[in-house]
């Protein structure tokens, strides 16, 4: 009797049937396996863009408080020292787009807590050069959520007007309303060795 040589051929020992088993087995895992680090790497991205929003927003709030401080800075230094006298007391409890110079009982008690505020009154100056991008609605990539500002506070005067002390606080926010940056200086117009003209 002739065996047919396709039907012996087709028959696998027990061995190599469940190698076949086997194989098909471990394929399905590594499939497993790979499929996760797929998700987790779109859940890392996905997590840095979060984190690289958060650090420009920071940065933003950071850039646009320094841009009012100084600003702040420059208008306190231009000109006779002399002329910028205290504003009066109901003057600096508001908010105004002029800048002014409010006396020491006018100071803001935290000035790390936005809005700032003085005996429940809103105070400070804006600054809002035109070539400021404020977001109008939804937050934008390069737009701030509001406008920066500052608070310049005269601290003290030298005898003989020969210095003026200012401190200068001034705000600024990111893109969203939730990231903002306080900066503070003391800035001091005249070094103190003479007088500024007449007593």
């Amino acid at each position: 009797m002739m065996s047919n040589p396709s039907v012996s051929a087709l028959r696998l020992s027990p061995r190599q049937a469940g190698e076949r088993g086997f194989v098909l087995v471990s394929c399905i895992l590594i499939l497993v396996v790979m499929a996760l680090l797929a998700l987790s790497m779109f859940r890392s991205v996905g997590i840095q863009h979060r984190v690289a929003g958060i650090v420009r927003d920071k940065q933003q709030a950071l850039t646009a408080a320094i841009a009012a401080e100084r600003y702040a800075e420059w208008w306190v230094n231009s000109g006779d020292p002399k002329a910028y006298t205290e504003a009066s007391s109901t003057a600096c409890l508001q908010v105004t787009s002029v800048p002014q110079a409010c006396d020491s009982s006018n100071e803001i008690a935290a000035p790390q807590s936005l809005p700032w505020s003085v005996g429940g009154a809103a105070v400070g100056s804006t600054f809002a050069p035109s070539s400021l991008l404020l977001a109008t609605g939804t937050p934008t990539a390069n737009a701030l959520s509001q406008a920066p500002g500052y608070y310049i506070v005269l601290e003290k005067i030298g005898p003989c007007y020969s210095y003026y002390k200012y401190r200068i606080t001034a705000y600024g926010y990111g893109g969203s309303s939730n990231s903002a940056a306080v900066v503070q200086s003391i800035y001091q117009v005249g070094d103190g060795s003479g007088c500024y003209g007449d007593e």
